[in-house]
């Protein structure tokens, strides 16, 4: 719960409903912290995932299981920056940084919808180096594709379930392990229960805590905890592996 429902059931204002375990005492998953920049540091690591993490998926896989990589941005970049000047394009209703989706190849606003085309070269200095920073889970589901391309590797966020049945294509996927891994944002966090999947990933765990919001520890930590309730509901053998430059963060 949020510190403010606890404290009102605390108060007794609201009925406190403690929930000590698993349906059917299933065993709650277990927990590793990969030390990313311990990875780094030693060349273990390809793009976003360190080779432990690769290894543990691959493992996983070996065993028939399937796994759920979660990071939690839409888009492919979180911004388009120009390299001479820093402009960026923002959204002329809200006022807001879009994001850049190389599926549609399209600027975004998070807010309102609002579209618009990628710039070419900047309006404002005309110079042509673009740049593409921050992390997007199209980002991570194609560096993914690339690291293991002989997996089936499916994307589930707002902007892939778009299309008609969408929803339910990917769930009978899932259902008859048609896929392996399946990345997404905390759409996949909530709510899904499947027998198979047994690993819960977080490759860019910091992406989570560092956001302009007093309440960003505890909604990574409830989204964290909702999100490894996905692995091991059957077999009790879920592992959560959380993957941060921070590893002694409280």
């Amino acid at each position: 719960p949020s510190v403010e429902s606890y404290y009102a059931a605390k108060n007794g204002k609201l009925k406190y409903v403690f929930l000590g375990e698993r349906f059917g005492e299933v065993a709650l998953p277990k927990y590793e912290i990969i030390n990313f920049k311990e990875a780094q540091e030693s060349k273990l690591s390809v793009g976003h995932f360190s080779q432990i993490l690769i290894d543990k998926i691959s493992e996983n896989l070996q065993n028939k299981k399937q796994s759920i990589i979660l990071h939690n941005r839409r888009g492919y970049a979180n911004v388009v920056e120009c390299e001479s000047c820093g402009n960026v394009t923002y959204c002329s209703n809200c006022d807001v940084v879009m994001t850049y989706h190389k599926a549609a190849h399209e600027m975004k606003c998070h807010y309102c919808g609002q579209k618009a085309s990628k710039p070419q070269f900047c309006p404002k200095c005309h110079g042509q180096k673009l740049n593409e920073r921050g992390v997007g889970v199209e980002q991570i589901h194609q560096e993914l594709k690339h690291i293991l391309p002989n997996l089936e590797i499916d994307r589930m966020d707002v902007d892939s379930m778009r299309r008609k049945f969408a929803y339910e294509k990917l769930y009978e996927k899932i259902e008859e392990q048609e896929t392996d891994i399946i990345v997404g944002t905390q759409m996949i966090s909530k709510g899904l229960d499947f027998d198979n999947i047994e690993l819960v990933a977080i490759p860019k765990a910091d992406s989570l805590l560092y956001v302009q919001d007093f309440r960003a520890e505890e909604r990574a930590f409830q989204l964290i905890t909702q999100v490894s309730g996905r692995a091991g509901r059957m077999s009790g053998n879920g592992k959560v592996l959380i993957q941060t430059y921070n590893p002694q963060h409280s």
